[in-house]
This record gives structure tokens, C-alpha cells and sequence, in this order.
């Protein structure tokens, strides 16, 4: 895996202060729970916006404590339906990873720049995609079952990769959980009509061909961005598509398959 450079950190903070901030919120408030947790939620936000723009330290690692025990909250708030309580267990995932990057801690023995996408990655196709999924409407079984098992076979390459196992078989693994989420949320939205649907539906075609290609590209020489590139391109117009439908289906309210009234609205 390349490394970050100056711009791939800023795009990689803004979009992990925006998950921070607003997807718990928006996620709760669209399922109409935790309203209690909603409420308080910036006490525990804010402290870890903060902690992005200080240095890598204690006291930048101590902001994202707070934020941590928030996100361990959630899944007990959500724990009766189980694709949510998936998608909230991803929180506090995210979190650590945020924690640990902040503090200049390589924990479990990652590199700060894949702690950091870590945060990202369980926000963005964790928590939020997730969440998103489970509120379409259960007759698509198919995009609920990959999309849970994409995040999470992402997650085992991540773990693979730091094993005896090696790079290139995490990188595989990787691959593989990529190319089931990429499926999973591509069937959730196909399957929607309106102009709204078919914009996501392009947008995310271009936006998952690109993890897609990345991943691939550490396997065999075929033509990718370099990580950067990702984060400024895939990172950013996804966390933007999810913010969006998470806005909706907040403004909706929870209901089946709220996410995509939007999208007949304005067929």
C-alpha cells in the first residue's frame, strides 16, 4: 500500500469529521431510536473534531476517548435488529482506529495511514452503508447479506495483511470483500427507479470501480490511483452520496425502504 501525502490527510480528516459528527445523528434519528444518545451526541463529537487538528499526541488521543465510548453506546441502542446492530458494531471499530491514529499509536501494528482509512472505512461502508441497506425494503435479501459480508471480509484482509500470511494474501482478501460490497450495494440501488436512484447508481459505479481497481492493483499491475487519489475521489463522493441518503431518510423518517421515496419523488 502507497502512503498518504499531505492532500490525502486533509481529505481523509474532513470526510472522518464529518462521520463524526453528523452520520450517528442521522443514522438514529432515521430508525427514530436513541434520541437520548442523538441529543448528547456533540459532547462527544466535537472533543474528536478537535483532535483532528492538533498534532498526533496524548492530549489529541485523549479528545477521541469520549468519542469512543459514544460509539460503544450505539450498538446497545440498536441491538434488537441485527443488520443494524452490524452496522452500529462497526462504530466502535471506527473509533479505535481514529483513537489510536490520533494518538501516534500503531496499535495491533498498523501504520497511522491505515488506522486513519480504517476510521473512514468503518464509518463510510461500516456504519453508514450498512444502515442505509437495512432500511431497504426486505425482499433484497441479496444486497443484505453481501454488504454485511463485504465490510467485513475488507476488515479480515486488513487483519490478513499484518499475519505470517502476508500482503498479498490480505490484499487478495481485500479484493474479495470489496467486490461483495461493490455487489451488494450496487443490487440495492438498481433496483430502485427515478432519476435520484440512476445518479446514485452512476455514482457509485465510478466511485466503487475505483476501490475495486485500487485493490486489484496491489495484486497485478493494472491501472490505478495511488492512495491519495482515492481518498480525494472514492472517499469523498461516497461519504457525500451516504450524508446524502442519510439526510433523506432522516428527513423521511424511518420506514420501509425511506431511503428511496426520494428517488420515485423525483422520477
Amino acid at each position: 500500500m502507497d502512503r498518504l501525502t499531505g492532500p490525502g490527510w486533509v481529505g481523509l480528516h474532513l470526510v472522518v469529521a464529518v462521520c463524526v459528527l453528523s452520520f450517528v445523528p442521522l443514522g438514529l434519528g432515521a430508525l427514530g431510536r436513541g434520541g437520548r444518545l442523538v441529543r448528547w451526541w456533540p459532547v462527544v463529537a466535537v472533543p474528536a473534531v478537535v483532535a483532528l487538528l492538533l498534532p498526533r499526541g496524548v492530549v489529541a488521543g485523549l479528545l477521541c476517548v469520549p468519542y469512543l465510548v459514544g460509539c460503544l453506546a450505539v450498538p446497545v441502542v440498536v441491538r434488537r435488529d441485527r443488520l443494524v446492530a452490524f452496522a452500529a458494531a462497526c462504530l466502535p471499530v471506527a473509533a479505535a482506529g481514529l483513537l489510536a491514529e490520533r494518538a501516534g499509536v500503531a496499535l495491533l501494528g498498523f501504520p497511522l495511514g491505515v488506522l486513519g482509512l480504517t476510521a473512514a472505512h468503518f464509518h463510510v461502508a461500516g456504519f453508514g452503508a450498512l444502515l442505509l441497506v437495512s432500511l431497504v425494503d426486505h425482499r433484497h435479501r441479496a444486497a443484505r447479506l453481501l454488504v454485511p459480508a463485504g465490510v467485513a471480509v475488507v476488515g479480515l484482509g486488513f487483519l490478513a495483511g499484518r499475519t505470517p500470511l502476508g500482503q498479498d494474501v490480505g490484499d487478495l482478501i481485500e479484493l474479495v470483500g470489496a467486490g461483495l460490497l461493490s455487489s451488494g450495494l450496487w443490487l440495492a440501488i438498481a433496483t430502485r427507479a427515478g432519476r435520484a436512484a440512476r445518479l446514485l447508481l452512476a455514482l457509485s459505479v465510478v466511485t466503487l470501480a475505483l476501490a475495486l481497481l485500487y485493490a486489484a492493483g496491489q495484486l497485478i499491475a493494472v491501472p490505478h490511483l495511488n492512495l491519495t487519489w482515492m481518498v480525494l475521489t472514492h472517499g469523498v463522493l461516497n461519504t457525500a452520496a451516504v450524508l446524502t441518503a442519510l439526510v433523506l431518510a432522516r428527513a423521511l423518517g424511518s420506514g420501509t425502504d425511506s431511503v428511496y421515496v426520494i428517488a420515485r419523488e423525483t422520477a
